[in-house]
């Protein structure tokens, strides 16, 4: 098993508070993070034949960009989008080195973690109908392009939110497919969540 450590520098940017739940109004907010550094794998004695020719240390650079807006569209009705721009370099990458996309947080349609890659664009659409105060039903387009492997993809779906006194309740049914292929009903897969209120 490899282990490695980076030693560098660390900057994150933020414009506005990220939102984690519904809210019926107009909110928008932008943060970004840097990283840069050398990278050393700790173990490399010990490591398989494949990685002999792989330079047991070289320069690390991460970045990752977040937006978010929501616009209220009507007395029930709110539009939100979310874009995602991340991306890794290295010479010496390994799988759990790689950036990951799938699930109930990100990339929705697929299984959790589904796709390792080394750079990805996201976008997330929600046009969500406010039932009342503490719930909602939403309906859902998400598409991405990954790197590595270097394919496009997209997914529909719709969800529902609803809120108590100790969280918030979150079942999504959602169909990923890749770019130019069509959807398959029997691929769909069921995300559920809770985010617990403190």
């Amino acid at each position: 098993m490899r282990s490695s450590v980076i030693n560098g520098i660390q900057a994150t940017i933020s414009f506005r508070e990220r939102r984690f739940t519904p809210v019926l109004d107009d909110h928008y907010c932008i943060d970004a993070s840097f990283g840069f550094g050398q990278k050393r794998i700790k173990n490399f004695s010990q490591l398989p034949l494949q990685w002999q020719n792989v330079d047991p240390s070289g320069v690390n650079f991460s970045a990752h960009t977040y937006s978010e807006f929501q616009r209220v569209l009507s007395k029930r009705i709110l539009f939100e989008n979310k874009i995602s721009l991340a991306m890794i370099e290295n010479n010496a990458l390994s799988r759990n080195d790689l950036l990951r996309l799938g699930g109930l947080q990100n990339l929705r349609g697929y299984d959790r973690n589904f796709f390792f890659t080394r750079s990805f664009a996201l976008t997330n659409f929600n046009y969500r109908y406010f039932l009342d105060n503490n719930s909602s039903f939403f309906l859902l387009n998400d598409f991405a392009i990954l790197s590595s492997p270097s394919i496009g993809v997209y997914s529909v779906g719709a969800g529902l939110d609803v809120r108590n006194k100790n969280g918030w309740f979150r079942l999504i049914y959602a169909i990923g497919s890749e770019f130019g292929q069509r959807l398959e009903l029997n691929s769909g897969k069921v995300h559920f969540g809770y985010i617990a209120i403190f």
